[in-house]
């Protein structure tokens, strides 16, 4: 580089400097009655325990902001501080379940970062958006069809961790893509809870497993299940592009609120510790693992019986008569351990228990009534 060259690439530094401190010089002088972060128990500011949100924020080190949706937005103006040159410590602000309609002075020159989990939405300038780093999600699935029966266990499976890399479209709505193949990055101290109880149907716990997703070696954690609340403590650190599976197997208990067509969703959240460009973290929340729709299902059996008079035939007496009775599910799940009653009249005259009737034939079909079901 010749000396044209370093002169200009110091002018355009020094440029670039000047802009920082005259944009955070403008925050703080705009409201001299702005909050530090870590004024706040460590370092967070919740919105279920401090509902009404601050109007400017200042952040002089890591800072959580949570629980402000949008019903009750975070309306604050976020301004960061940091002495460039002097002090070689940036700072992460995370939003966790935050819809932010405030504004943020910010600037990539500062080396700040910003953790958006959950739901997080935000009015910050599209300048400010590369500020925004991926974060780790669960990608949880549920059975196949996406369909539950009233006493039969399904499980759910949590896969952990895929990657999440957070945007927002034209209206300012978060949005963003999805690595499935998992995280660059090693976590540390994962810890999961799934609480059965917010799904708003009544479900017990009944079995779970732990597998390294490639081997489907068990993963060494602890578990508990405090009324419905589960709990896993993921013992060993999770390498990087490395996964597990935790499958969780529950049932649905006969009550009148798990009616045949209720909706119902599960959630699991977690967290996690991890470097983020240097700096370790712990513990950050992970972007929740939320089921699709799941419709509780349950069979509906149809039956049809059919007779010699509805073959136009007669039947006299003495003489065998055919019946066919066919039985169709036309529900939205399997049927189960079906018990099937048909009653002979036992008159004097046109009785038909005088002698032991005979089963001739029984086959199950597919659901057009006449392709045969294989080994059925």
């Amino acid at each position: 580089m010749d000396r044209t060259e370093t002169r200009t690439s110091l002018f355009r530094a020094i440029t670039r400097l000047s802009a920082v401190f005259v944009l955070l010089g403008f925050s703080a002088a705009a409201n001299a009655q702005a909050v530090d972060c870590v004024d706040y128990p460590n370092n967070t500011i919740d919105g279920y325990i401090d509902p009404i949100p601050p109007s400017n924020i200042n952040i002089a080190e890591s800072c959580t902001i949570r629980n402000f949706p949008a019903s009750n937005p975070l309306t604050s103006t976020i301004t960061f501080f940091t002495s460039p040159g002097q002090n070689e410590f940036r700072h992460l602000l995370i939003f966790d379940n935050v819809f932010h309609d405030g504004n943020m002075a910010c600037s990539t020159v500062l080396g700040h970062k910003i953790w958006f989990v959950n739901g997080a939405l935000s009015t910050v300038r599209e300048s400010c958006r590369n500020l925004l780093i991926p974060v780790e999600k669960i990608d949880k699935r549920n059975p196949p069809g996406d369909a539950a029966t009233v006493g039969v266990p399904f499980t759910y499976r949590l896969v952990i961790p895929v990657l999440f890399t957070p945007d927002f479209d034209a209206s300012g709505n978060a949005t963003g893509t999805i690595d499935f193949d998992g995280s660059p990055n090693q976590l540390h101290g994962v810890l999961v809870t799934d609480d059965l109880n917010e799904t708003g149907v009544d479900l017990v716990y009944e079995s779970h497993t732990v597998t390294w997703a490639d081997t489907g070696a068990p993963v060494s954690h602890s578990f508990t299940n405090v009324g419905g609340v589960l709990t896993f403590d993921i013992d060993p650190e999770i390498p990087p592009s490395t996964q597990i599976y935790v499958d969780i197997t529950v049932r649905l208990l006969d009550t009148p609120t798990n009616s045949v067509g209720t909706q119902f969703i599960n959630t699991a959240r977690w967290e996690f510790g991890r470097f983020i460009e240097g700096q370790y973290f712990e513990p950050l929340p992970g972007e929740n693992g939320i089921s699709p729709p799941i419709t509780i299902g349950g069979p509906d059996i149809v039956a049809t019986k059919t007779g010699p008079d509805t073959l136009g035939t007669t039947l006299n007496l003495g003489e065998w008569g055919e019946f066919i009775l066919d039985f169709q599910n036309t529900g939205t799940t399997d049927a189960w351990n079906i018990r099937v009653v048909d009653r002979f009249p036992n008159r004097l005259v046109g009785g038909m228990c005088d002698t032991t009737p005979e089963i001739t034939s029984a086959q199950v079909f597919e659901s057009d009534g006449s392709t045969p079901v294989i080994g059925k």
